[in-house]
């Protein structure tokens, strides 16, 4: 039988969750509608798209229950929209529980043809598209995130907080392609926020590519907290080195034997993190 150390070094690593549980989206608008005929009421009135010059081809339209959602539907909307020479869209929304909370929006040709002009400038093009979705979805926390907008500038990145509520702005240039131009991505990202810590599941989120909308998700009403109630770190570590003391390692040897193996702890290198899971 091969020998054994009688003792290694075992850093420990605790991390403490806080619970979610699922809460689901109100319906904010007729439940008669098919989700294809949602997505196009979503591109006309929020995005302002005129979709009067295009041909709009439903390209896919199916349903899949995501696992983490816990059973819960959602079901996703392609369309290809074609505006002659002049421009061509490609679409693609998702609704959970009949409400649209993600759209996305590639322009493989030409520009989109809006309905009316829209801002040049992207502060005012973020708010105007937050005030029309408060207005078609009837979410009351979109005001409080279209007031922070009043306080961003946006020649730089900066993240501010009001509340729950953590604002953060981007812009940097993405290269998909290094024989065309660079892409300016300008991004608008709202994250729910407790204690100093963030639920990264919850959020509202508008870029823009160029200068024109790229993309939007809300799942801002997603998930709730199951508890902001969270022990001190020292006491989160002694929990688990307390834990640990009482574990016995076991591994098997060259011959198939089961060999217990001591270990000590090393305190210097324990650490606690806290973050929220979805669950």
């Amino acid at each position: 039988m091969k020998s054994l150390p009688k003792s290694f070094l075992v850093t420990l690593i605790l991390m403490a969750v806080l619970t979610v549980s699922f809460v689901q989206l109100p319906t904010a608008y007729s439940a008669e509608l098919t989700a294809p005929e949602k997505t196009l009421i979503f591109l006309k009135d929020v995005v302002k798209i005129d979709v009067t010059k295009y041909n709009a081809t439903l390209v896919s339209n199916w349903v899949d229950y995501p696992p983490h959602w816990g059973g819960l539907a959602q079901e996703d909307v392609t369309y290809d929209l074609d505006g002659g020479n002049e421009s061509n869209l490609y679409v693609t929304c998702k609704l959970r529980e009949g409400m649209l909370h993600s759209c996305s929006l590639e322009v493989p040709k030409g520009s989109p043809i809006y309905a009316e002009p829209q801002p040049t400038n992207l502060l005012d093009a973020a708010k105007g598209f937050l005030e029309r979705y408060q207005a078609y979805s009837g979410a009351s926390y979109i005001q409080e995130m279209r007031n922070m907008l009043d306080t961003v500038d946006l020649t730089e990145d900066a993240t501010i907080t009001s509340g729950n509520i953590k604002l953060t702005t981007s812009n940097q240039e993405i290269q998909n392609d290094p024989t065309a131009e660079a892409i300016e991505c300008t991004s608008f990202e709202w994250t729910y926020t407790v204690n100093g810590v963030d639920a990264p599941q919850n959020v509202v989120r508008v870029t823009f590519d160029q200068g024109v909308f790229s993309s939007f998700r809300d799942d801002w009403d997603l998930f709730k907290i199951g508890s902001t109630s969270a022990i001190s770190q020292e006491e989160a570590i002694n929990l688990a080195k307390n834990a640990a003391e009482d574990y016995t390692l076991q591994i098997y040897l060259g011959d198939n034997t089961l060999t217990d193996v001591e270990f000590n702890l090393a305190d210097e290198l324990a650490r606690a993190e806290l973050f929220m899971y979805p669950r």
